[in-house]
């Protein structure tokens, strides 16, 4: 299975409200990936955020930022 079809699906899932599935998607599409972009660990860590799981939203937002160290994005949501 393509990992951005998985991130694409679970990013639906997401917006629709359906956190559980989403993240399960998205966790998917991470395992796949040899190495992991920003977007899906920003995906999941929005997912995270949306469930209440700001501790581990903030630990996903590090893994991103472990991939992009730059990402000005990724370190306003750190920030907030």
């Amino acid at each position: 299975m393509n990992p951005a079809y998985l991130d694409s699906y679970g990013w639906v899932l997401f917006k629709m409200g359906k956190f559980s599935e989403a993240e399960e998607y998205i966790k998917r599409a991470i395992d796949l990936m040899e190495n992991p972009d920003v977007e899906l660990y920003d995906h999941l860590a929005e997912i995270y955020k949306a469930q209440g799981r700001e501790e581990k939203a903030r630990e996903t937002w590090q893994k991103a930022l472990g991939v992009d160290p730059d990402n000005v994005a990724i370190r306003e949501k750190l920030d907030r």
